[in-house]
């Protein structure tokens, strides 16, 4: 296994989290999941093909379907996951039905500073929070040599593209996770002095615009801690797409995804169709996929 860390440290955080679902009376998990259904509308339709919306398709009560299916081998020769963003002049804000308005106002974009920053190799990686994404950078490269700046790095891939940080020759890889699972972890990690159902109705208020006393009284969090808080919560595809026409490709752009619930087999995939060069990248930009020592 290639992180076990990482598995240890998630169960142990949010003791599993289909048993958080589990754990909530019918009326509060019916809230729950309509509000989730809503806020992630656009990840439900970007990912599709990985999640489903129904968290009854991913839990058996307070266990993971995968869990009680067994483990599935991992065929090292099969690609990952990914998401091939086409070249377009026309900002996916006004083209891209999945994205909704609140996810495409300007807003605070924490640590925008890896916007710039480039290196001379290395894969790129679009780190969206709770992903598992501080462990694939820790694979990828050491701090010190990969253009993500420290290993905490959240920056949408449309600011980097406008910044020039992805170039047509670059690999770039993107975590991703099943959106019920990264409500629960972000709850665990940013919001734990208050419930889970209160964190998801501060969500909903937050996605939707509006004010709450929790997200914007200086007195119950330090001034725009919450909402910077919040907003490390957007929806994946707010991460993942491109917000504006500066923002998107000007050649068809391949994301490779690593699901933070298949990361050592979808990293072991990337990694091998990089270094084989199958993407007509140069095989030197793929030196940070590093064989990673259990």
């Amino acid at each position: 296994m290639t992180f076990p860390h990482l598995r240890a440290s998630t169960l142990h955080k949010e003791q599993h989290w289909c048993g958080v679902y589990a754990g909530l009376d019918s009326r509060s998990r019916a809230q729950v999941e309509s509000t989730l259904r809503e806020v992630y509308d656009a990840d439900w339709q970007l990912l599709s093909a990985l999640y489903a919306p129904q968290l009854d398709a991913h839990c058996d009560g307070g266990e993971p379907r995968e869990r009680t299916q067994g483990p599935k081998s991992c065929d090292v020769t099969a690609p990952p996951p990914s998401l091939l963003l086409p070249s377009s002049t026309v900002g996916y804000c006004a083209a891209n039905s999945a994205i909704d308005e609140p996810t495409c106002k300007e807003g605070f974009i924490p640590m925008n500073r890896c916007a710039s920053r480039r290196s001379k190799s290395g894969p790129i990686l679009v780190h969206v929070p709770k992903t598992g994404g501080t462990s694939v950078a820790e694979a990828l490269l050491p701090p010190s040599t990969t253009r993500l700046g420290p290993p905490v790095c959240h920056t949408p891939l449309g600011m980097r593209i406008a910044g020039g940080v992805v170039g047509r020759d670059d690999f770039v890889v993107a975590t991703v996770r099943n959106p019920y699972a990264r409500a629960v972890a972000a709850h665990a990690y940013w919001w734990s002095n208050i419930g889970f159902v209160e964190y998801v109705r501060l969500l909903r208020v937050f996605h939707s615009g509006a004010r709450d006393p929790m997200l914007d009284t200086p007195s119950r969090l330090a001034p725009e801690e919450g909402r910077r808080k919040m907003s490390l919560s957007r929806p994946q595809a707010h991460w993942l797409l491109p917000h504006a026409a500066a923002q998107a490709p000007s050649w068809p752009l391949r994301v490779w995804l690593l699901r933070t619930e298949h990361l050592d087999c979808d990293f072991a995939q990337a990694r091998r169709v990089c270094r084989a060069g199958e993407t007509g990248r140069a095989v030197q930009a793929c030196t940070g996929m590093r064989d990673v020592k259990t």
